[in-house]
């Protein structure tokens, strides 16, 4: 982090377009090269750009979409060799998706430092826990995405031995760190947002400012950690939480799927917080969305015709952006609170909820006067038909990586996936090693850090 950081708070200063005209006309110079005060703070985390971005890797190594040869071709090395699991991805190259949530974390160090030196008073006491609150969420934010790219999936019986990320607590660029477990990880990222969620307001979600947290995406994200370290009751108790802060649907009727560009609106009201996935390629039209993927969607399913078009070789590509913007939606919804629930509480033998969660939601996802109410048996057929439509529901918003290495654990909901490139297969096995990325070998050299082991 010693070698692309340095000068970020400067960049930032004098950057980033959430910053107000004073601030950006202000001439570089020692004095400014840190913020002092509360606005100039919430400046940096207003800029979505620096403070919202989520990583790409996972993305790319799902099973959402497939290349064509001749599109894979015409791809730069690593995010070729990342298309197939390569054991080496990088080779000798830089990752973003490494540093990117790093210098996201330095922001939120420099902010809660910063903010410890001002005093809160009864004037500014909302704006200051909104500061606060926010710079902690967004660094437990960064934390949870570096662990779900470079770490195991948590599993409780090991993760006080398995490696987890650096854990970077201050602005100290010089401060030399090693690995934390993935316990110590884990524990940090349900620190940070448990003490958000305690001083972030009510809710505080706008058009202008839709990724400013609020207590509702922490109990969202929150119910999204606990589910994936298995700890259901958690994360049922979260997303419920979340949800009674606002539990707003979007009718899909109500979406026209023939518009010229995305069908979403940019303020969309399932929205809790506003993050995006910083993709090193767009997904366009030659991005194809995977087949087995789309055939699972039935006729009547509007999300069949709001997620995906027809390229002009009438090959299925993907503009289901829940922001209605070019980039993939990497926040938290209430639709995924209502699939996190679902899915709990089916685990959880509470059924009948289960699929009042479930049906609730896919009401507003089919035609209207088509839709019938699922139903399951027992908690085992809840749980499966519930993972079906998460898996329907919730494609390129980043969680799919995620999902696939935590249900690689449990051997019915386990998946090989596999490409084929010019008659050549490539596969990735559940539980296979190349599931956790490798940490660039620049962090090896300079810092002494730990490699993952892909092969």
């Amino acid at each position: 982090m010693r070698t692309i950081i340095p000068a970020l708070i400067m960049v930032l200063c004098l950057g980033t377009q959430s910053c107000t005209k004073e601030f950006l006309d202000k001439k570089p110079d020692k004095k400014m090269t840190v913020p002092t005060k509360l606005w100039e703070f919430q400046a940096l985390l207003d800029n979505d750009d620096l403070t919202s971005a989520q990583p790409f890797w996972g993305e790319w190594g799902a099973d959402n979409f497939y290349l064509e040869y001749a599109n894979w071709q015409s791809l730069v090395a690593n995010t070729m060799n990342a298309y197939i699991w390569s054991a080496d991805i990088l080779q000798e190259r830089e990752d973003t998706d490494w540093t990117n949530p790093y210098g996201q974390v330095y922001i939120a160090n420099v902010v809660l430092e910063g903010i410890n030196n001002l005093d809160a008073d009864d004037a500014n006491k909302e704006q200051y826990n909104q500061i606060k609150g926010g710079a902690l969420y967004f660094r437990a934010n960064a934390f949870f995405n570096l662990v779900q790219i470079y770490s195991k999936t948590y599993v409780k019986n090991s993760a006080d031995t398995e490696l987890g990320i650096i854990l970077r607590l201050n602005a100290n660029l010089s401060e030399s760190k090693g690995r934390s477990s993935l316990l110590a990880s884990y524990d940090q990222i349900l620190k940070d947002f448990q003490e958000a969620l305690r001083i972030l307001p009510l809710n505080n979600i706008d058009p202008v400012n839709r990724n400013r947290p609020s207590k509702a995406s922490a109990y969202a994200m929150l119910a999204r950690v606990y589910l994936n370290m298995g700890m259901y009751e958690d994360a049922e108790a979260n997303a419920d939480s979340s949800l009674r802060l606002n539990s707003e649907l979007l009718d899909y009727n109500t979406l026209n799927p023939t518009t010229p560009t995305r069908p979403f609106p940019r303020n969309n009201p399932e929205i809790l917080a506003d993050c995006f996935v910083r993709t090193a390629i767009t997904f366009n039209t030659n991005i194809l969305v995977d087949t087995m993927l789309y055939n699972s969607y039935l006729s009547d399913d509007l999300r069949k015709t709001l997620y995906f078009k027809n390229n002009t070789a009438s090959k299925k590509y993907f503009v289901g952006q829940y922001t209605g913007l070019t980039t993939l939606f990497g926040g938290v919804a209430t639709d995924e609170m209502y699939l996190i629930r679902a899915e709990c509480r089916a685990r959880l033998n509470r059924v009948s909820d289960a699929m009042g969660d479930l049906n609730t939601l896919l009401e507003k996802r089919w035609r209207t006067g088509t839709f019938v109410d699922f139903a399951a048996t027992d908690a085992e057929d809840a749980l499966i038909k519930i993972l079906e439509e998460r898996r329907k529901e919730l494609p390129f918003r980043g969680l799919r990586w995620t999902d696939l290495k935590r249900l690689n654990k449990e051997p019915q909901f386990s998946k090989t996936l596999s490409r084929i490139l010019n008659n050549t297969v490539y596969e990735l096995p559940p539980n296979d090693p190349r599931y956790v990325y490798q940490i660039p070998n620049s962090e090896v050299l300079l810092n002494g850090t730990e490699q993952n082991k892909r092969d």
